[in-house]
């Protein structure tokens, strides 16, 4: 048996629809306002999470004060 000879791997050659072009002076404009868009989208998205934890974390602490008062009140009827 003969050493075999190391191939070569290479990428195929690019057709036409795949080569990179520059972008127009428009397709840049879009980007950017569609970058834009989505940076704002995010900032909302993490204030409206924060205004939910907010909510969530003041609704948790005033919801224990009418259980316990449900309870208490419950407790009392039962021991008459």
């Amino acid at each position: 048996m003969s050493p075999r000879t190391p191939v070569c791997l290479r990428s195929p050659p690019l057709c036409d629809s795949a080569r990179p072009r520059p972008l127009s002076v428009l397709a840049l404009t879009q980007i950017r306002r569609l970058n834009d868009k989505m940076k704002d989208i995010i900032k909302e998205q993490t204030y409206q999470r924060e205004r939910e934890a907010t909510f969530r974390n003041t609704s948790g602490a005033c919801g224990l004060l009418p259980r316990n008062a449900l309870g208490g009140r419950l407790h009392w009827a039962a021991r008459l």
